[in-house]
């Protein structure tokens, strides 16, 4: 773009002046952001060692919480399913008003 174009009076440019302006300055201005790309959470872990490693505790504690109560889970015979997210909210509501 010349330099007669940017010291001209905005009142005196033409449109197509004008347009010409506004894209180079929209391009400079606009670049491409990176799309994030989010994590999906997981949902529900199937052994007491994959929760552990979710909550960032020992396998040890977390059977304990498990004992205790403060795990939601299921378990049909040897499978267990464990809820991530009921378990938080759980452990949510708990801190809130007793203690672990």
């Amino acid at each position: 773009m010349s330099d007669i174009i940017l010291n001209k009076p905005a009142f005196t440019l033409s449109v197509g002046e004008l347009i010409e302006i506004v894209k180079s300055e929209l391009t400079i201005i606009q670049k491409p952001t990176p799309i994030p790309q989010v994590e999906q959470q997981k949902q529900y872990a199937y052994s007491i060692k994959e929760a552990a490693e979710y909550f960032h505790i020992s396998p040890v504690t977390c059977q304990s919480w498990k004992n205790k109560g403060y795990v939601k889970y299921r378990q049909q015979g040897r499978k267990l399913i464990i809820d991530l997210q009921g378990t938080l909210e759980l452990l949510g509501s708990k801190k809130k008003g007793t203690k672990l």
